[in-house]
């Protein structure tokens, strides 16, 4: 009879975790990522390998032999690191040297 009580109580638990999961998606709907979509559409990678990749070849960089980095130095090469990655690097460059007050004549 003691197996019993143990199935109910299991049987109860799931229906529990099943509804908290209904719950959840019902939630977060707009937030959840359709991979499918995204995978028919070639729309984007969807690993995580890439930036796994970036995120390591960083830290090589700041780990080479002798050099030493300021947390503030570390988020300035990065900020300049994505910049150049992304195209913005001269526009940000540029746009800096146009409004530098100490720039003009």
């Amino acid at each position: 009879m003691g197996c019993v009580h143990s199935v109910i109580k299991y049987a109860d638990l799931k229906k529990k975790s099943a509804q908290n999961l209904i719950n959840y998606i019902k939630k977060h709907s707009e937030r959840i990522v359709n991979y499918e979509y995204f995978s028919q559409e070639s729309l984007c990678s969807i690993g995580s390998g890439a930036v796994e990749s970036a995120v390591k070849q960083i830290g090589k960089r700041l780990k080479i032999s002798g050099a030493q980095w300021k947390m503030e130095n570390v988020s300035r090469m990065l900020q300049l690191r994505s910049a150049y990655l992304n195209g913005s690097l001269l526009a940000n460059i540029f746009a800096k040297v146009r409004c530098s007050p100490s720039l003009l004549p």
